[in-house]
């Protein structure tokens, strides 16, 4: 009995952490967090250079290429997809929702807000800056 027990709790846990991911909220670091790929991609919109199907959305401007409702929310400039405030600020090109530095340089194209490369290579539109 305690197996079963167990073993429907480890179900129940793995079926809500894979229902948060599903869901997809940014964190604060996501443009700091780009993989190099990611990075140029976003910066050049050229999908051709993503890692993931996100960066691959938002650079086609296609909600069916992302995996999360904030990549859908950001390709498809819908602001009641977004979760995360970067995604509300990039939808709404309104830096006001932004939280971090990161975020209001590439929602306003301005590299003097960057701390990350992967913020300022996307604000210049430019993927020699990218890490």
């Amino acid at each position: 009995m305690k197996r079963i027990a167990l073993s429907l709790t480890a179900v129940a846990a793995l079926a809500t952490s894979v229902t948060v991911y599903a869901g997809g909220s940014w964190g604060d670091d996501w443009i700091a967090e780009l993989s190099t790929g990611d990075c140029k991609g976003l910066a050049s919109m050229n999908s051709s250079y993503c890692d993931t199907s996100d960066c691959k959305g938002i650079a086609k401007k296609s909600t069916g290429s992302c995996s999360t409702s904030d990549c859908r929310g950001v390709a498809g400039m819908n602001f009641s997809s977004c979760s995360s405030a970067l995604c509300k600020a990039w939808a709404r090109e309104d830096a006001n929702y932004c939280k971090t530095r990161d975020c209001k340089g590439v929602v306003k194209k301005d590299a003097g807000y960057c701390e990350s490369d992967q913020c300022k290579a996307i604000a210049k539109g430019d993927k020699n800056y990218c890490p």
